[in-house]
């Protein structure tokens, strides 16, 4: 493949990390503003098994589409930065919208979210600590999403500011 088709395929490109990080930044805002405080008016208890049946039925093939899809996207845009001749205002707000989702999302997913859900999905939600496993639990868990809802709305908006630049 040459520069010249990498370069055909470089808008549209960007065009699909927008409209990805744009999905999962809607997703991860849900459960920041709304779904974690209606678990909180559950025992806790049942918070605790309706958010281990959420973290195992979160992974499916559609999620994935957007939430990995967004990740290659970025790859791409950030990738394409290193290879392309002209370094002008797009390829660097896109490069940076790019950045923004490996490493605020996808990072911090990595690197904070799936912990905090393998060790909730370990905990029984049946002994007698529920109260403390999931206000311990909630807390940092909602602050990792809230960083990782502000980078998906970074990243979607910087690509589409990267679609307006010539």
């Amino acid at each position: 493949m040459s520069l010249s088709d990498l370069e055909g395929l470089y808008v549209p490109t960007i065009a699909v990390l927008a409209v990805a990080a744009g999905v999962i930044a809607g997703l991860l805002f849900a459960f920041s503003n709304f779904v974690m405080q209606s678990l909180d008016d559950l025992e806790p208890s049942a918070a605790i098994l309706a958010m281990q049946s959420i973290n195992r039925r979160i992974v499916n093939p559609i999620f994935l589409l957007f939430f990995g899809g967004a990740a290659l996207t970025s790859l791409g845009v950030v990738g394409y930065l290193f290879v392309c001749d002209d370094r002008g205002p797009r390829e660097l707000w896109a490069a940076g919208a790019g950045a923004l989702y490996l490493v605020g999302v996808i990072g911090t997913t990595a690197l904070r979210n799936i912990p905090m859900n393998n060790r909730l999905d370990a905990a029984s939600a049946s002994a007698g600590n529920a109260a403390e496993t999931w206000s311990g639990y909630r807390g940092p868990w909602v602050r990792a999403n809230t960083v990782r809802t502000l980078a998906a709305v970074a990243s979607a908006a910087a690509a589409v500011i990267a679609l307006t630049q010539g």
